[in-house]
Parts: C-alpha cells; sequence; structure tokens
C-alpha cells in the first residue's frame, strides 16, 4: 500500500470504506506451540499502529484514524491457545483505540468454516471475542480434502445432511457459539477451483481466476447438484465455479438467514471477463441483495402532495355545511367519496415507501389509478353538484 496507491483511489471514490490490514500468522508449519514472545507481540503491535495511522493518512485523514482496522485471520487456533489468542485480541484492541491520542480501530475476525478444537463452543472465550469484535467473517472455501469425491466446488455444500455445510456451520456459530447471525458475514470466492476427474486431488492449479475458467474453458455449462455451483468438464479435468445465477440463489439463502452481509475473496479474480453483462451483473447482484435502493425522491414529493388533496377533502367536510349538505343529499356520492379517500390513502402510502418495499411499476399502477378514477363521468357529476 506504500508503493501503490490503491488506498488513495480507494478513497478517493469513496469517503466512507472501512480499511483493514490482514493480519496472520500463516506458515509452512502451522500454529506454534507456543504462543509469542513478549518481544514479537510488543512489536507487532507498534508496527500495525503505524501501518494504520499511514493508512489512514493516505485516505486524507490527517487528524483522526477513522474507517481503519484489522482484518484478524488466525482461523484454526487451537484450543490449548485459545486463552493466549484472546488476550492477544484484547490487547491489540486496547493499544489501537485510544480517543485521547485520536486512535480509533476496527476489529473483523475470521471464523473458519470447521472449528476443530471447538473454541467457539466454550461461552467465555465466544462472550470475550464478541466484545472485541466489530463483525465475522466466515470463511466458506479453506478445508481439507478429506470430505470424498462428491463434494466439489469453490465453496463448501449450502445443504449436506451429516456433513460439513454452509448450513451447518452457520447454524454452530449461531446456535452453539450463540453469534448474532446479523454479525456473520459469508465469504464468497470469486475464482474457480480445478479438479482432475476422478479423483479428489486437484492438478497443480487448483485456483484459477474466475475469468480465466469462463472466457477460455471452451465446454458445456453443467449444474452441480450438492455444491449448487456450475462446473465445465474438459478431457479429464472440471472447473468448478460460481456466477450469478448460482450467487443470486446462496445471497437469497443468506438473507433467509438474516446474515451480515457479504465478503468478496479474491475480488480481482472476477475481472476481465469477455462478458462484460457477466462481470457487471457480480456488483448489480450484491447491490440488489445486500444495499439499500437510492431513495426515488420523486415518488415521495407525488406522495406528500397527494396529502394535501386528501386533506383537502377532509377539510372540507368540517369546514363547509355545504359539502355536508350535498353528501347528506346524495347518498352514493358520500360512498364514492370513501372510496376515493381509501384508493387516495393507499396510493400515498405505496409511493411513499421504498423503492425495495414497493416495486417501482406498482407505484405507478396505483398513481394511473388515481388520476382515471376521478375522471369518470359518474365521478365528475357527483363532484360537479356537490361543488
Amino acid at each position: 500500500y506504500k508503493k501503490k496507491d490503491i488506498v488513495q483511489m480507494a478513497s478517493a471514490f469513496n469517503s466512507e470504506l472501512n480499511i483493514l490490514l490482514a493480519v496472520t500468522d500463516y506458515g509452512d508449519y502451522g500454529y506454534k506451540r507456543k504462543f509469542y514472545s513478549e518481544t514479537a507481540k510488543k512489536n507487532l503491535i507498534n508496527s500495525l499502529d503505524q501501518a494504520l495511522a499511514d493508512i489512514s493518512l493516505y485516505m486524507g485523514n490527517s487528524e483522526g484514524r477513522e474507517h481503519v482496522g484489522l482484518l484478524m485471520d488466525f482461523a484454526d487456533i487451537p484450543r490449548a491457545l485459545s486463552r493466549d489468542y484472546l488476550d492477544f485480541y484484547i490487547r491489540i484492541k486496547k493499544a489501537l483505540n485510544d480517543e485521547e491520542q485520536g486512535k480509533s480501530c476496527l476489529i473483523y475476525i475470521v471464523l473458519p468454516a470447521e472449528d476443530r478444537y471447538k473454541i467457539y463452543s466454550d461461552s467465555v472465550f465466544t462472550n470475550s471475542v464478541e466484545r472485541v469484535a466489530d463483525g465475522f467473517i466466515l470463511r466458506t472455501h479453506q478445508f481439507d480434502q478429506d470430505y470424498g469425491e462428491q463434494r466439489r466446488g469453490p465453496m463448501l455444500p449450502m445443504l449436506w445432511e451429516d456433513h460439513l455445510s454452509i448450513d451447518s456451520i452457520v447454524n454452530y456459530y449461531t446456535q452453539k457459539a450463540g453469534i448474532p447471525a446479523d454479525r456473520l458475514v459469508m465469504e464468497i470466492p470469486y475464482f474457480s477451483k480445478v479438479y482432475i476427474n476422478d479423483s479428489i486431488f486437484s492438478p497443480q492449479r487448483p485456483l484459477i481466476p474466475l475469468a480465466e475458467c469462463m472466457n477460455t474453458v471452451d465446454a458445456p455449462r453443467q449444474i452441480d447438484s450438492l455444491s449448487y455451483c456450475f462446473y465445465r468438464e474438459l478431457d479429464t479435468v472440471s472447473y468448478f465455479y460460481d456466477d450469478t445465477l448460482s450467487l443470486e440463489f446462496k445471497y437469497n439463502w443468506m438473507n433467509q438467514r438474516g446474515l451480515g452481509g457479504v465478503s468478496i475473496y479474491g475480488m480481482g479474480y472476477g475481472h476481465g471477463l469477455d462478458d462484460t453483462d457477466m462481470e457487471e451483473g457480480f456488483w448489480e447482484l450484491i447491490a440488489i441483495n445486500f444495499t439499500e435502493p437510492a431513495p426515488r425522491m420523486l415518488f415521495a414529493a407525488l406522495g406528500y402532495l397527494l396529502c394535501f388533496i386528501g386533506g383537502g377533502i377532509v377539510l372540507s367536510l368540517i369546514f363547509h355545511w355545504q359539502v355536508r349538505f350535498g353528501l347528506r343529499e346524495k347518498r352514493r356520492s358520500f360512498w364514492y367519496y370513501v372510496f376515493f379517500m381509501v384508493v387516495l390513502i393507499t396510493t400515498v402510502v405505496l409511493l411513499v415507501l421504498p423503492v425495495h418495499k414497493v416495486p417501482v411499476i406498482v407505484k405507478l399502477v396505483a398513481l394511473v389509478i388515481l388520476l382515471i378514477f376521478p375522471l369518470g363521468k359518474t365521478a365528475l357529476k357527483y363532484l360537479t353538484k356537490i361543488r
């Protein structure tokens, strides 16, 4: 981020973006049996403090440190070290959040697809982590190869009885661990996973960009009924991937479960598609499922304007005896007034409600009905007489 202007570019497009620095200890030898030394902890915290200050400065925040934080990616913590990692999280949160010094730091924590050591089933551990974390990223695409030949795809299966699946891990973290569903953000990979046919082992390049798969692999698209993703079979190799159709199903499922949102892993892997509609469709799909539509002030303004019409009718009944007399003499016109007011109130409500609650086509139909309704010959006749 110091050599490239990625932070400046992101902030220029949207000053409200939160930029997180990933912190992890993945290595060739797995997790350590002993936790880091005190010197290593101090060095790391000081380095992170300086890095967040730099990022905040690049974002244009010279006085304060807003919209920056850390993505703590220690996803497979042994039970013996759970307390050490918890203390480490708490220490980092405290050290990098100091109102007097103008410091603030968001903390997001990555949850593994499989909690091997069941540390999140410990309520004391989970409750303490919840107080530290601003959100949780649920990783659904990194797992061992020992789930059998049936389980293929870039992600875990959505539903798979008696086996590890996205549904089962969401149930684990929300029910067993007690993490609120709206604090879980599910991570979706933008890569294609490659398998050698009739084998659970992947070839030399097990992961390739989604663009490469969809642009260069010339084979019919088929549906994988277990993973709810698509695959293309070419000679002895199969390419499994998600496109807008399969992601639409998964996003709908996430919304039904009340999850907090979606995270994209390998975002650049989705760029460069020959089909520009498909490339733009990935972002449109996220906008439809996880964002609030821009307000349409035209419909809201029309709705409030119609309120004056309804108010005028009601006030005329209250303050003008001629109107009340006319309605008493013409009972049919009275029922017309009642029906007209019902239509008017319904139209106002439909126009004022946001577009994601009431589609534009419904608003237009209601408005047309309201405009046509008073133009009927009978309606015009009664209105003229009462006037």
